[in-house]
């Protein structure tokens, strides 16, 4: 089978929990004889194509400003997608669910996978973008992947009320199942990873790491893509708060590392003494199952597919979104508690995270996307 994904933050390009998923779906789809193509738009001047772990990698620049620009944009992104379609005969076209790019392909077998927990819950993405997006799913009626029960929920209540759009499948997330066994020592570390940006909660895990008076022992150690807020790097802004902070970061307590690698992240996981995502909302929360896969000791917001993902109390800690004084308690908690109790939950989160491999979520998808072809 012939499969092309979109996206437009594939690996090493700076990636947050989708461009990681699709590189690793991707390579599992390869490593089962399937011929895998990915096209997306990037800051480069020209196109380019790549071949990297048998997966075609199409680049193309990105363009387009303002209303008109952006709709351009969108049906040049669609125009191309038709052309690598027809020159490569490709079976299934699989994108996420922003943009709304899918109102202008022709013909393929479309599937959306809803990644995007942005689309349901930001109330600012801008009329235009919306217009498209309902559009999209109405004329196209694409087959939708859901990874949640919860991010089908939301998707039907926003596009799909009228229950037109029926071929549905939930497939979980899957991450890729290596180096579950890493064997570090253990660290006076708080960790977190993921996109620095205001849905994600990172100023409130940064003044729940102040109330919790664990700074004199711990450090706060924070990874993952910068983005820009108000025209200004939003991990600047959470840096320089305020002057109680600044002195933390210039002790070298509260640190930002940018963009790790996948395995250099699954090593801080690992030596980390808690991994923190105070996300406000996520259709899944991929990176909770990363850190659980090599035992990390994980606090999680309560909210989407949490309780899908996690069970409270066994495998992972649950606490409310946009609560820094229930992080702080929840952190001082972990760390009085006794060796035995913290090697039981990090066993725990190991066996949870087992059930949400990548060659599992592979297979699903494979499935789906022949009962489609049927």
């Amino acid at each position: 089978m012939k499969i092309l994904f979109t996206c437009n933050e594939f690996p090493p390009y700076p990636n947050g929990g989708f461009g990681t998923f699709v590189k690793e779906i991707a390579k599992e789809l390869t490593r089962q004889k399937h011929q895998v193509f990915v096209y997306g738009i990037y800051p480069i001047s020209k196109r380019k194509t790549t071949v990297t772990d048998g997966i075609t990698f199409i680049e193309d620049p990105i363009n387009g400003k303002g209303y008109l620009g952006s709709l351009l944009q969108l049906y040049n992104f669609g125009k191309a997608v038709n052309k690598i379609i027809k020159k490569h005969q490709i079976d299934i076209v699989e994108t996420d669910d922003t943009k709304g790019w899918f109102l202008f392909i022709n013909k393929a077998k479309l599937f959306v996978r809803l990644h995007s927990s942005n689309l349901y819950f930001k109330k600012n993405r801008g009329r235009f973008i919306a217009l498209i997006e309902h559009v999209a799913f109405q004329i196209k009626k694409p087959r939708i992947i859901a990874v949640s029960q919860f991010i089908l929920e939301e998707f039907n209540k926003k596009f799909n009320a009228n229950g037109k759009i029926k071929n549905i499948a939930i497939i979980p997330n899957g991450i890729m199942l290596t180096d579950t066994n890493l064997k570090t020592k253990k660290k006076k570390s708080i960790v977190f990873a993921g996109t620095i940006k205001p849905m994600k909660g990172v100023n409130y895990l940064i003044d729940a790491f102040i109330q919790s008076g664990l700074q004199q022992e711990y450090t706060l150690d924070l990874y993952g893509k910068d983005t820009n807020v108000r025209g200004k790097s939003y991990s600047n802004q959470l840096l320089n708060k305020t002057t109680q902070i600044q002195e933390l970061v210039a002790a070298k307590t509260i640190n930002y590392h940018g963009i790790k690698t996948k395995k250099e992240i699954l090593t801080k996981f690992n030596e980390a003494e808690i991994c923190v995502f105070p996300s406000e909302f996520e259709s899944f929360g991929l990176v909770v199952i990363e850190a659980m896969s090599v035992g990390a000791i994980v606090i999680y917001t309560n909210q989407g597919a949490a309780k899908e993902i996690v069970t409270d109390n066994s495998d992972a800690f649950l606490v409310p979104i946009k609560n820094s004084k229930a992080i702080a308690k929840k952190l001082q908690f972990i760390t009085k508690m006794d060796k035995k109790a913290k090697e039981n939950i990090r066993e725990n989160a190991k066996k949870r995270a087992q059930q949400f491999s990548i060659a599992s979520c592979a297979t699903q998808s494979l499935n789906f996307y022949n009962i489609q072809n049927d």
